[in-house]
């Protein structure tokens, strides 16, 4: 952890300690007000309450004030704690908490620390409506992927709190316009540019994506014409 350059990379082993960690030590600080009713703290870290909506608006609001808990380092915090047999300090709290997360990465990473990659358990598949259903996700979904980054990183991989393994939230779209000369911009998405799963664009744009890179936004006709991989004529009848 002390050579760690603080970026939650995909192959990185601390980004791994230090995600798991953090998911530990919230759930025992903010137990002190719930309990251990999980359910209720789900939901205040972020859980949503239907399939439509997997996050709420508390999402990593809770971040900044552990944040500002931690700082202030007051063990009053766990004075009246609603967890019986709790922290009654943050030593004991963060000791805690680090505790749990090794443990957790031996049970799901084995107990060599080396193969504790972060993309390992923090992944991202692009799912389709109808891979919901087994076993159709072979036909229609991609992934998983290894995947870096979280809820507060530039390049976003969001994921709650009761499942930090499953990415759910990214930056779909990246795009950059040169004002100056709007035929260099870039853009980028994901997963393909076309709904067909036997399309060869179904999914063609994952790669790419994954590694932040783009393609040119073609502005004027001359540049659509030119790369034009085919045309559909539509004629009255």
């Amino acid at each position: 952890m002390r050579t760690w350059n603080y970026v939650l990379a995909p192959d990185s082993v601390p980004a791994s300690i230090y995600v798991t960690f953090l998911n530990k030590l919230e759930g025992i600080v903010f137990g002190t007000m719930f309990g251990d009713d999980e359910t209720i703290i789900h939901h205040y870290l972020g859980k949503g309450a239907t399939i439509l909506s997997l996050t709420n608006g508390y999402a990593s609001r809770s971040k900044p004030l552990l944040i500002r808990l931690m700082n202030e380092h007051d063990d009053s915090w766990f004075a009246d704690s609603a967890i019986p047999n709790g922290p009654r300090s943050w030593d004991t709290a963060i000791a805690n908490a680090f505790t749990a997360a090794v443990e957790e990465l031996c049970e799901k990473l084995g107990s060599n620390i080396t193969g504790w990659q972060y993309g390992k358990i923090h992944t991202m598949t692009y799912n389709h409506p109808l891979g919901m259903v087994k076993p159709l996700e072979k036909i229609f979904n991609r992934g998983p992927y290894p995947s870096g980054g979280d809820i507060d990183t530039v390049n976003m991989r969001a994921s709650t709190h009761h499942q930090p393994e499953r990415v759910i939230v990214v930056p779909s779209y990246r795009q950059i316009v040169n004002l100056a000369d709007m035929k260099a911009s870039l853009s980028g998405h994901a997963p393909g540019q076309s709904g067909q799963v036997a399309s060869k664009h179904y999914a063609d744009f994952i790669k790419p994506w994954l590694k932040v890179e783009h393609h040119p936004m073609l502005f004027e006709r001359s540049m659509i014409e030119a790369n034009a991989e085919g045309a559909l004529r539509l004629s009255p009848r």
